[in-house]
């Protein structure tokens, strides 16, 4: 993505400042983060530009976080669950936070990330290769996604408990998937596919082949990478 956004007339650096690139107007997004001093309650709040979110589904797996179960017992992972768990608050220790107020000794805080700034287009990733103690290995653990996503509750107005209550805040934060990009393979070789949507038909790109496929299809994908559309756009 940093590369389509520099050949596309980008900025080389990326800043918080508007610019006029199509992949920039398309993708662009601004993620903030609130450390929170566990003694003082001072805050240290920064902002960064991001093109699309990593979700670390191994991480879910490994806390067994899951957003209900089947019938028959197993857990299911969502969307859902990785966004809440890349927007909750994480724990920081003593050897990883130094308060600037409290300078006698070092402090816990906790860490938050929000969406300060939705893109028009939010390109997510589900991060499925990573390193074990047996070397790289490729996460297969499907994850169930929706047609439709509210971003709402992982964006900064709903920490700040606003937004809720107006139509407009709500519809600047609906999305409709629009792409969905699935690995096949293993680490050392593999193939990618997508679906993609014209309208309201999904079709299936393999290569130079292109077939028609259905929402079923479509929701049954082994997902690497999900690309949902602001719903005002569409």
């Amino acid at each position: 993505m940093n590369q389509l956004h520099t050949t596309n007339g980008g900025l080389v650096e990326m800043t918080l400042q508007p610019c006029n690139c199509i992949i920039h107007k398309a993708f662009y997004g601004t993620l903030r983060s609130i450390v929170t001093c566990r003694d003082c309650t001072s805050k240290t709040i920064t902002e960064d530009s991001v093109m699309d979110l990593s979700l670390d589904i191994r991480m879910q797996i490994e806390h067994r976080v899951a957003d209900y179960r089947t019938a028959s017992g197993s857990e299911v992972l969502t969307l859902q669950a990785c966004l809440e768990r890349f927007t909750s608050a994480e724990k920081l220790g003593p050897n990883q936070y130094v308060c600037e107020n409290c300078t006698d000794t070092e402090q816990g805080a906790l860490k938050q990330l929000t969406l300060q700034r939705l893109p028009s287009v939010l390109c997510m990733q589900l991060k499925r290769f990573g390193r074990s103690k047996d070397g790289t290995e490729k996460v297969e653990r499907k994850l169930q996604f929706p047609l439709q996503l509210d971003m709402s509750p992982y964006t900064k107005l709903e920490t700040q408990g606003e937004g809720r209550g107006t139509n407009e805040t709500v519809d600047s934060c609906l999305y409709d998937l629009s792409s969905v990009v699935v690995h096949k393979g293993d680490m050392q070789s593999g193939h990618y596919i997508s679906f993609c949507r014209q309208s309201n038909q999904w079709f299936l790109f393999d290569d130079s082949r292109v077939t028609k496929a259905s929402e079923l299809q479509v929701l049954d994908a082994n997902a690497y990478l999900l690309i949902y559309v602001i719903r005002t756009l569409c």
